[in-house]
């Protein structure tokens, strides 16, 4: 009976000697664990942070390029018109909406998250069509823009029914370039595979695409004006500009 307290003693008294080093060494395996845990949540927390970041931005997006859109029927009618003061007025409120609409569009945030397969394609679509509005509005626009004035009485159109080509030859190269670059947005949006696309950011750049189809159809027809005017107006001859009769 002695013995077996004794024994129990000593083996209560070993218990007792190594207890806090196997605590240490339980904790010592635990805290890989939480590592891993909190890293995890920490990953987690930081995509849930730029998600929402991304989710912002393009309600910013969405406004401005709706607010863009709505200018641009004014502005081709302005153009049409000859107005040259308003459709410089329209366009440099179409450019800050681009503006602000590509800003949103672009960043670290929208890099990061585009390397997940998961976003990849929507955010590049959306990214496309901020970069096409924004390329419109700072390039082909502009040059239409400055045109304006020779559309309507004392320009190419004049209030005899004759134009002025050697005007529009003159301003030839600036319109030639302008269609270049709305053709290139143009094939850069038809580029877009849409089929896996959100609803809403493929119905955008299908919006989009109708809208510089028929931007296209129009300043294509002016650039072949434009690419015609020279040898029309006799540039090349010392008499002067030619004057023809419109189409009425």
């Amino acid at each position: 009976m002695q013995v077996e307290t004794t024994e129990l003693l000593e083996k209560t008294q070993h218990e007792e000697r190594h207890a806090p080093e196997r605590r240490r060494s339980r904790r010592r395996r635990r805290r890989p664990v939480r590592i891993v845990v909190w890293s995890i949540v920490a990953v987690v927390a930081v995509l849930g942070a730029l998600a929402a970041w991304v989710a912002v931005d393009a309600l910013t997006v969405r406004t401005s390029l709706t607010a863009a859109s709505e200018l641009v029927p004014d502005l081709q009618q302005q153009i049409a018109d000859g107005d040259e003061e308003a459709a410089q007025a329209t366009l440099v409120e179409l450019q800050g909406h681009a503006s602000d609409a590509r800003e949103a569009s672009h960043g670290p945030h929208w890099s990061f998250l585009s390397s997940f397969p998961v976003a990849r394609e929507n955010l590049q679509a959306v990214q496309v069509v901020t970069d096409v509005v924004g390329t419109l509005a700072t390039d082909a626009l502009p040059s239409f823009a400055d045109v304006a004035g020779l559309v309507g009485p004392g320009g190419v159109t004049q209030a005899d029914g004759l134009a002025d080509l050697a005007a529009l030859a003159e301003s030839a190269p600036r319109i030639i370039a302008a269609d270049a670059s709305v053709q290139a947005g143009l094939a850069d949006l038809r580029a877009v595979e849409t089929d896996e696309l959100l609803t809403p950011v493929a119905a955008a750049v299908a919006d989009l695409t109708s809208t510089m189809a028929d931007i296209a159809s129009t300043t294509s027809t002016a650039a072949r004006a434009a690419q015609m005017a020279p040898s029309l107006s006799g540039a090349d001859e010392p008499t002067g500009p030619l004057a023809v009769p419109t189409a009425p």
